[in-house]
């Protein structure tokens, strides 16, 4: 728990590294050695938790694309063809 709020605290901190890519592996690198946990450990529960952003944000914007095709279809078909 301690570990996970002082991650979050660091990628608060860094909020102009856009998905602070780095940030959070680093974090969970320095503070997880700092309480003992094996810097291969610390890396994987990180890279864990970088593939559940990735999973939901990859279908999110799967379904944006969806949405705007749809729209742009629409839009091509109410054009007259010349």
């Amino acid at each position: 728990m301690a570990i996970e709020s002082l991650v979050y605290a660091t990628r608060t901190a860094g909020f102009v590294v856009p998905q602070a890519v780095g940030l959070q592996e680093g974090a969970y690198i320095v503070f997880g050695t700092g309480f003992g946990v094996s810097p291969e450990l610390a890396l994987a529960v990180s890279l864990l938790k970088r593939g559940r952003d990735l999973a939901t944000g990859l279908a999110v914007v799967a379904i944006w694309q969806m949405v705007e095709a749809r729209r742009l279809l629409r839009r091509r078909a109410a054009v007259p063809s010349d």
